[in-house]
Formats: C-alpha cells, structure tokens, sequence
C-alpha cells in the first residue's frame, strides 16, 4: 500500500503525517525576531523558561555541545511564547558559540523582544570530557550561583 506524500511547501498531507509549512520550520539562525511575546498579566512578578533541548556546535571542533537553558523574566510588560522559545533554541543546532557567549546573545535576544531588561539567562553546557560549564547573563542576582565564602 502506497502512501501519498505530504507537500512540503504548504503542510497539507495526503495520508501521510502532517509537515509543517516551510515558514512553522526550524529558523535557520537567532534572532530576536524569532520570539513572539504577549502581555504580562498585571500582576505578574517572574516568569522561569528552562529547557533542557538545547545543541549548539562547539566552535573548536565542530561537535555538538548539549545544553540547559534558564531564561528568568522579572517584572516587564512582555513574556515570551512557548512555541516561538523553542523554535529560537532550536535555531542554535548547527551555530558554533561557546557557552558564555549563548548565555549573552541569548540575554540580549530576549532582552530585545520583550522590551526589558529585567532579565536572566543560565547555560549550562553538560559535561563533555569530564567537564560541565555554567554561564549566567544578566541584570540581577537572580542567575548567579551561591559561591560559598573562603
């Protein structure tokens, strides 16, 4: 039994699973205009995104690096979309960045969408070679680890 493809282009399906259209896919580099926002309830204090799908290529040798990503919104007028967030990782895949340096683009991506700069982004790269890193950005205390004192 044959099935009919689904045509790319517009998403439509034959009796094949659904594609989404060309323009729902996965962008091809970040960007701020990427993440769609909506109001913040009035009353609204903070609001924590954390995904663990993250994969950006090492710079150096071209591998890919896995991440964890916590982006803090404090306060502001604007939150970020779920979707629109995902697909903003996502465009990360075949980018070649070190982990302190996602943790700033990020930040400033954010910051840029959503009109404020009440923000906080972690990366924490997991352990590749025995080693883990975790990069924070932002305006508050918020992202930064407890370092316990000498």
């Amino acid at each position: 039994m044959s099935q009919t493809q689904p045509d790319i282009q517009s998403g439509r399906e034959g009796d094949g699973p659904a594609l989404a259209p060309k323009d729902e896919r996965r962008p091809e580099t970040p960007s701020a205009e990427i993440l769609d926002t909506f109001p913040a309830p009035d009353k609204h204090e903070y609001t924590a995104y954390t995904s663990d799908e993250m994969t950006a290529l090492c710079p150096v040798t071209g591998q890919p690096d896995y991440y964890e990503v916590k982006i803090i919104l404090t306060g502001g007028e604007k939150l970020i979309e779920s979707k629109s967030l995902k697909l903003y990782l996502g465009s990360y895949r075949q980018v070649g960045m070190f982990c302190e340096a996602l943790a700033d683009q990020i930040c400033t991506h954010v910051e840029e969408a959503t009109g404020t700069e009440d923000v906080d982004v972690v990366v924490t790269q997991k352990s590749r070679g025995g080693i883990s890193i975790k990069s924070a950005s932002g305006t508050s205390d918020l992202a930064l680890p407890e370092i316990p004192a000498p």
